[in-house]
């Protein structure tokens, strides 16, 4: 029997209002797990840098260059 099977077994043979606590319990230990990535950070990163490698965006003194920030008006309105 596995794991899974057992615990199933158990919460069959208890009163739903048991099973209910069970079910809270089981999304609390979900909800304070860390959540693993799926893409490992290091792909995931050069990925991001491919995606963005060829964007013109410069930084100038005084931020986005003014080119791209003409570009950008009214898009954050």
């Amino acid at each position: 029997m596995t794991l899974e099977q057992a615990i199933l077994e158990k919460v069959r043979s208890l009163p739903l209002e048991k099973q209910q606590e069970i079910l809270d319990f089981a999304e609390f230990l979900v909800q304070k797990s860390p959540i693993q990535a799926s893409v490992q950070p290091e792909r995931s990163l050069a990925q991001f840098y491919g995606i963005c490698a060829d964007d013109p965006i410069v930084i100038d003194g005084g931020g986005i260059s003014e080119e791209l920030d003409d570009d950008m008006e009214g898009v954050f309105d």
